[in-house]
């Protein structure tokens, strides 16, 4: 018992001890609320893909078809990639919708499923009034050479098939039909 006791108040000491030792760090000030500037390095998330050729990779269309990216291009494009469990890609689809609709026959819009089947993916594009192209890549093959770590994401890609905006995150029509004047000159 007098062992049990004895190693308790040791444990309680060392540990008043070591909290003391490090009490020098306790006047550091807090960073103000929402300035935190988190560290560099890490994995990137947006990578810096503006003036690349779209790549040439293989994805398919609804009915099963091989679709080449490059053989897309000819005007300017929009290519939104996103997924249906995906909550700011389903948010967004319906302001997709609503510019196709209004500049559809100026840009071409190319909606890319990373995730669903055909059936899924053309159901849900259609109930959000995204009544654009809609192209699968269930292998990921387009996310991984772009390296794209965030959904949605939204490419726009000039005429001659040259990367001119990579957006990550959702965006509404109003900012949408902005990244499209400014960048495809529409």
């Amino acid at each position: 018992m007098i062992v049990l006791a004895l190693t308790l108040v040791a444990s309680i000491f060392g540990g008043w001890a070591v909290s003391k030792s490090n009490d020098d760090r306790l006047d550091a000030a807090l960073d103000t609320p929402g300035t935190f500037d988190a560290p560099g390095g890490g994995i990137p998330t947006a990578p810096a893909i503006q003036g690349d050729p779209l790549p040439d990779l293989t994805v398919k269309s609804l009915t099963g078809d091989n679709v080449t990216l490059r053989s897309l291009i000819g005007q300017p494009m929009v290519i939104n990639v996103w997924y249906s469990s995906c909550v700011p890609c389903a948010k967004e689809l319906p302001a997709f919708g609503a510019v196709h609709r209004a500049i559809g026959e100026q840009v071409r819009f190319v909606g890319l499923n990373t995730q669903d089947s055909a059936a899924k993916a053309e159901r849900f594009a259609r109930d959000a009034g995204a009544d654009y192209e809609i192209l699968l890549d269930r292998s990921s093959g387009v996310p991984a050479a772009l390296q794209l770590g965030v959904f949605p994401t939204t490419l726009l890609v000039d005429a001659a098939g040259q990367i001119v905006e990579l957006h990550q995150g959702p965006l509404s029509a109003d900012a949408l039909r902005r990244l499209i004047t400014e960048k495809l000159r529409i």
